[in-house]
């Protein structure tokens, strides 16, 4: 699709008619002049030259328009734009109910636009050109002169534009009602709320109502998505295709970020986040809730005796826990990544509805699992002039002590545990990955099964690296 674009700023209507262009010409300040030379001084000649050249390999299928502040209050407006439309239509050989005129409103009042009174009489331009259509500049943001839009404003006039164009080619723009039939809201949504919704192919679409935002963006999958808002102040914008998986996403209102108002939230990129699943196929029903019997999350407060504070833990007991009260478990305490925190793995991670799983198909042991914030809550930022390994190693390493002084004891002391190495284990993701090697490795009389998932791992020699373990695996294993 291409545009013949042929505009003078601040010019009036009679600039384009033809028997009336020469006499404004006489009258047009000093500023305008350089604007009207390098048309030749008649801005709607070059229009059609350049019209002509576009039916040579096109058809014309529309004529856009935007003017009207230097026309303030003159009711004989609309007759003046006919005038200049009829003339377009005979010199280029095109027929009125081909070719729609597509024209816009200035700055609305509800900014306080200099020129809004000029509006109502835009609007009655579909009284003298049937095929005439106005686009809408209610809830656009302006310039300080209250005369011009701003940046984002002339951004959602285009789109504005674009969709009245598409819809006469029979393109139009789903509405919220039709777009609910064709897709399933996310299961991250907060009760009761109809958006973001996936379709079939994984696509998100977001909808917000946020009259006097200027510009609202969705970032998400690492990239950013401008919405497009309407003329009663609801903002719509649709992604690309999205894997499968769970995903962290935020709005940016005017460029600052901020949640989701219809997405539950979760700690994630070190501050609570909005989230959106895009859900697997059968595959993924390891992770989904079945008729299986059910264990208990819970939150665990302790007080540290190493750091003199109050901590918080999560902890999964399985679903015979309440039941065979003479039973002793194994423990398993797993680590999150970077910037998240104690409840990333029940909340984000499902790892209740995989272990219940997991245990009624025989597939595992009942167990306990613990999860804690690891100090890595906010993430990785080394101190200026310092060595970033060594900043890396010092990350998170609080959380050590913690976990062998205060964490392991309290656990074994509040629930019903195998308190040797055999039935302790210990894993992680990311930088919890990182975690589990230095806990323990540097402790194996205490654990006994060690797993990393991806674990951020920096300058590693593997041959002395934790007293050497690697380097005799065999030897280390059966300690």
């Amino acid at each position: 699709m291409g545009v013949v674009h042929v505009a003078i700023g601040g010019c009036r209507i009679e600039l384009f008619q033809k028997d009336k262009y020469k006499e404004y010409i006489k009258t047009a300040p000093e500023w305008m002049k350089g604007m009207l030379k390098a048309y030749d001084d008649d801005p709607y000649a070059r229009l059609v030259e350049m019209a002509k050249l576009a039916q040579k390999d096109g058809v014309i299928k529309g004529i856009l328009m935007h003017q009207g502040e230097s026309n303030t209050g003159e009711k004989e407006w609309p007759l003046k734009v006919k005038d200049v439309y009829d003339n377009l239509l005979a010199d280029l050989n095109l027929r009125g109910q081909d070719v729609p005129l597509i024209a816009g409103e200035v700055v609305n009042a509800d900014h306080g636009g200099t020129c809004a009174s000029m509006n109502p009489i835009i609007a009655t331009l579909p009284e003298v050109i049937p095929n005439s259509y106005v686009i809408s500049s209610a809830g656009l943001g302006c310039a300080f002169d209250h005369l011009h839009f701003d940046a984002a404003g002339y951004r959602i006039f285009g789109q504005r534009y674009a969709a009245q164009a598409l819809k006469l080619l029979g393109v139009g723009l789903p509405t919220a009602e039709e777009l609910m039939e064709r897709t399933v809201p996310a299961s991250t949504n907060m009760h009761g709320c109809d958006f973001p919704r996936l379709d079939q192919d994984n696509r998100a679409y977001f909808r917000l109502f946020a009259p006097d935002v200027k510009r609202l963006q969705v970032d998400v999958c690492g990239k950013r998505y401008d919405m497009l808002k309407d003329e009663k102040g609801w903002w719509s914008a649709k992604t690309d295709k999205l894997v499968v998986g769970f995903h962290y996403y935020f709005l940016l209102v005017d460029g600052f970020s901020v949640i989701d108002p219809m997405s539950n939230t979760f700690f994630g990129c070190s501050r609570m986040a909005s989230g959106i699943e895009v859900p697997e196929g059968k595959e993924g029903d390891y992770y989904r809730t079945q008729n299986v019997p059910h264990g208990q999350v819970r939150t665990v407060t302790y007080f540290s005796e190493s750091q003199q504070k109050f901590r918080r833990c999560v902890v999964y007991t399985p679903a015979e826990y309440e039941k065979n009260t003479k039973k002793r478990y194994p423990v398993l305490y797993l680590q999150h990544g970077m910037g998240e925190d104690e409840t990333g793995w029940s909340t984000q991670g499902y790892m209740y509805n995989i272990l219940d799983n997991q245990i009624a198909q025989g597939k595992c042991v009942p167990m306990i699992v613990v999860m804690e914030s690891g100090d890595v809550e906010v993430g990785f930022r080394p101190r200026p002039n310092k060595d970033a390994n060594a900043e890396r190693n010092l990350y998170g390493a609080s959380f050590a002590t913690l976990m062998v002084q205060d964490l392991i004891p309290m656990i074994d002391k509040t629930f019903r545990t195998y308190t040797d190495r055999e039935n302790r284990a210990m894993a992680g993701l990311s930088w919890g990955g990182k975690q589990t090697f230095d806990i323990t490795l540097t402790n194996l009389d205490k654990f006994s099964y060690i797993g990393a998932f991806s674990g951020a791992i920096f300058g590693l020699n593997v041959k002395d690296a934790f007293n050497g373990v690697f380097a005799d695996a065999k030897r280390s294993i059966r300690r």
